[in-house]
């Protein structure tokens, strides 16, 4: 009997789908598991043509051989609504007519198909935006169009999938100067941090980019960032805000960092009617603009 609860436990903490208040739909994988038990991977993930699968360290691995490249697919889902797609992927092998194949399938079996290139063997993050349909999604494909001319083997990683409710997405790495917003990779003079434990992020990089205008008022040490009716004031070093002249306690202060001000990420997109999630495999920031 204890036997059959730790299974069931297992079972339950590698199910890989989590739901934030329906907004995003998310697979990712434990950091801490190094496993090649077929058990262990979740029956709704498929890995086709891919071979010593397993997970490994927060990353769903296989490798690619034969002259046949790898597909993730993702069986059994029920979105609806959904807006945009991210994910982590990393291929061992890469050249200039490398690309990720992405397909959606609808329950009466339509097929929305696009390309993303794949220029790197490092792991990359990608944001894109899903297909605009009124039926149900019921399964998503990531294939790997690469693979050498020797068949020669290499891995392929997936660290995560998310499917957003926001119809604008953005990445924030914290582990290096990245962001990709709505499939463009920038990369911005000012990343974002964590101090204290929690994420801040440069307040004019990201509120502009979502709609709103930001000013800084010098005298007074205070920025202000705007967006249709809804004004954001906070002052820097300062716990207190003000939204629309209501003041709110944060968890973390503004701040200057090199010259930069940066602002609390979950408070602010919050205000400007985002929501904000985080990837603690990747250390990235996930910013979803609702409306």
């Amino acid at each position: 009997m204890k036997k059959i609860i730790i299974t069931l436990v297992a079972l339950i903490m590698l199910s890989a789908v989590c739901f934030a208040a329906d907004e995003t739909v998310t697979f990712d994988f434990p950091a801490d598991l190094m496993s090649e038990d077929p058990a262990n991977i979740p029956e709704d993930i498929v890995i086709e043509n891919g071979f010593h699968n397993s997970i490994w360290l927060g990353k769903l691995s296989t490798t690619c051989t034969l002259g046949l490249p790898v597909t993730y697919r993702f069986d059994n889902l029920s979105l609806q609504g959904y807006g945009a797609v991210s994910f982590g992927l990393m291929s061992q092998y890469a050249d200039s007519n490398s690309s990720l194949d992405l397909t959606a399938i609808t329950e009466s079996g339509k097929e929305f198909t696009w390309s993303v290139p794949l220029t790197t063997t490092s792991a990359e993050m990608y944001t894109e935006k899903m297909p605009e349909t009124d039926e149900k999604i019921v399964c998503f494909k990531i294939y790997v169009n690469s693979f050498t001319e020797d068949k020669s083997m290499y891995d392929v990683e997936l660290e995560f999938l998310k499917f957003h409710k926001g119809n604008s997405v953005m990445l924030l790495s914290t582990k290096k100067p990245l962001a990709i917003h709505d499939g463009e990779k920038i990369v911005p003079q000012s990343p974002a941090v964590i101090r204290d434990g929690s994420t801040l992020t440069p307040a004019r990089f990201v509120a502009e980019r979502f709609g709103a205008s930001v000013e800084w008022i010098a005298a007074e040490r205070k920025v202000v960032i705007t967006k249709n009716q809804t004004v954001i004031e906070l002052v820097i070093d300062s716990k207190v805000a003000k939204v629309n002249g209501s003041e709110v306690e944060l968890a973390s202060p503004a701040c200057i960092i090199d010259d930069y001000t940066y602002t609390p990420a979950r408070f602010v997109a919050e205000a400007l009617g985002c929501t904000v999630g985080w990837d603690a495999q990747t250390k990235t920031v996930f910013i979803d603009l609702l409306s």
